[in-house]
């Protein structure tokens, strides 16, 4: 009669060589959520196809039928479905991952414990992994080391042994005891407490804004903007042409506004058949209509069908622009 030792090895583990389909289920390609081998969520399994081998001595996860096969090795992502095998594969034998709740090379306890990591309000950083720092990301509203806290703008609605309700306070209130107005205890950035409520400083009246030379301050809640002058004004005080501290070149004071100069008004271009062209705060010189400008002077269009313009050697000067030959002009 014989007998057969106790096995260590996890429930559902099945020999390799009764069902080799098995271990090609483990190398197929097929993993979780349409994934290819080699997928980083596999944290680094594939390598370790060896390790498993000889950590498995010799036994299966199950047939390739069963949906515990491949997908419940990816590391770290499939120990719900399988937590014998999970503990003892990816866990203890390979030290890929580490237990709900723990983090890190040797799973120590997420901040707020192992039951409710981060209280329940926020994610422990490398939870369930090998690496991270255990540092808890609090959802908006929480706070603290353990996401034991409320925020900035945000105050305890409601508290007891194992939950924490955090509200938003009013608006610009940084800290609060309620969700009123009247409840602000602080106000935010560009506010000021008085008489129990937040009101937004006018940092342009006060040193606190700084805008460039040629820019005006705007108030806006809780902060302020720097605008641009208008192109008439060397400085301003505000929009507009009419808010000028002095007029940029090519702008005259006229009453209160700083407005545009018509040079044109006067004879500022010299050559023939230019003429001027305003323009703001300029102006500049164009050929007049039926001209073009050819090598810096008017010279008249050439309309097909019409005789050439002699005289001034125009007709020397288009023959010139089309043969790029220099003519000698009499």
């Amino acid at each position: 009669m014989s007998s057969s030792a106790p096995s260590s090895k996890p429930r559902g583990a099945k020999d390799w060589m009764d069902d080799p389909d098995s271990l090609s289920g483990l190398q197929s390609t097929h993993l979780p959520n349409g994934e290819r081998r080699g997928s980083s969520s596999l944290v680094g399994l594939a390598p370790q196809l060896g390790r498993i081998t000889d950590s498995l001595g010799g036994w299966g996860v199950g047939k390739a039928s069963d949906p515990v096969s491949a997908t419940t090795l990816s590391p770290c992502l499939r120990q719900q479905e399988a937590p014998d095998l999970f503990q003892w594969l990816c866990s203890d034998s390979l030290k890929l991952c580490c237990p709900s709740g723990t983090f890190g090379p040797t799973c120590l306890p997420c901040p707020g414990g192992t039951e409710r990591p981060c209280g329940g309000y926020g994610q422990c950083e490398g939870e369930g992994t090998r690496g991270g720092s255990g540092r808890c990301d609090c959802q908006a509203g929480y706070g603290g080391e353990a996401c034991g806290q409320c925020g900035l703008g945000y105050f305890e609605a409601e508290r007891n042994s194992s939950h924490l309700v955090c509200s938003a306070c009013f608006g610009p209130c940084a800290r609060c005891s309620g969700p009123e107005e009247s409840n602000c205890l602080q106000c935010k950035k560009g506010w000021a407490l008085h008489h129990l409520k937040c009101v937004d400083i006018d940092e342009c009246g006060t040193e606190r804004a700084s805008c460039g030379a040629d820019q005006f301050c705007v108030n806006t809640e809780g902060s302020y903007e720097c605008r641009d002058c208008a192109k008439a004004c060397l400085g301003c005080m505000g929009a507009g042409p009419g808010r000028c501290k002095k007029c940029s070149p090519g702008y005259q004071q006229v009453g209160s506004k700083c407005l545009d100069v018509d040079e044109c008004e006067t004879a500022v271009c010299p050559g023939e058949n230019e003429k001027c062209e305003n323009t703001e705060g300029s102006y500049r010189c164009i050929c007049a209509e039926g001209y073009k400008q050819i090598e810096g002077i008017c010279v008249k269009e050439q309309i097909p069908g019409e005789p050439q313009e002699e005289g001034r050697g125009g007709e020397a000067l288009l023959r010139w622009h089309g043969d790029l030959t220099p003519p000698l002009i009499s």
